[in-house]
């Protein structure tokens, strides 16, 4: 069974409702990210560390599947994990839910790199984070696979 991370929790507030009276899909991005940065912490990539290195963590990549709007008040929880590590990058599964019905409002891929505070270039995952990281690798849930329509009729 794949064991999901607890990273954040929070109700949705007034400045996070876009003109349509929903959570803007701005917001999924910045709260996935920030999900994304603590899973990093977690794993030893804590703020001071990555001053210490020179590291800027960037979200270089991230696929967004939605699949509840959220209302103004509503209860919400980010949890994830590390899928998969490479030499300068990490893929991070996350999914948001509501933090009392455990229905789902969206799911997420982040990919993550380590980048040269100074140039903006990608750098090698420190190998004491690497190792974290594989050692608290996760399979992401069945229900985050792509679906698809038989060809058949």
């Amino acid at each position: 069974m794949t064991e999901l991370t607890r990273l954040a929790e929070w109700t949705v507030p007034d400045d996070e409702i876009d003109h349509l009276n929903h959570m803007s899909t701005v917001f999924y991005a910045q709260r996935s990210d920030a999900g994304a940065l603590r899973l990093l912490e977690n794993l030893g990539a804590t703020p001071q560390a990555l001053d210490a290195a020179g590291l800027l963590p960037v979200v270089v990549d991230r696929h967004t599947l939605f699949r509840r709007e959220q209302l103004v008040g509503s209860p919400l929880a980010l949890a994830g994990g590390v899928t998969a590590v490479g030499p300068g990058r990490l893929e991070i599964y996350a999914e948001m839910a509501h933090a009392e019905t455990g229905e789902l409002a969206a799911m997420f891929r982040l990919g993550v790199e380590l980048q040269a505070r100074a140039t903006r270039t990608p750098q090698a995952i420190p190998a004491a984070w690497a190792e974290a990281a594989r050692a608290a690798r996760i399979d992401p849930p069945p229900r985050s696979s792509p679906r698809s329509l038989p060809l058949e009729r």
